[in-house]
């Protein structure tokens, strides 16, 4: 009656590689919400939302990973 659900939901296990300028181009206007870092598979996104982007400071650290090509896709995977 009562399984474990072990699937994950399918924006975080079929997140596409998303291209490096789009990913930038959505921290800059909705990283405050953590936009990003939902379409690129993190968890992470609803602390972001719920923090408005660590005040600007989380969503600003993103933004300067994007740009210098640090931050991957959640799976590993670097941003095309």
């Amino acid at each position: 009656m009562f399984e474990k659900i072990n699937s994950l939901p399918y924006y975080l296990k079929n997140a596409d590689v998303q291209p490096r300028t789009r990913m930038y181009i959505v921290c800059l206007l909705f990283g405050f919400a953590g936009g990003h870092r939902f379409m690129m598979g993190y968890k992470t996104w609803i602390l972001q939302f719920i923090t408005l982007g660590g005040l600007g400071i989380w969503s600003l650290y993103d933004l300067v990973k994007i740009a210098l090509n640090e931050m991957s896709m959640a799976d590993g995977k670097p941003l095309s």
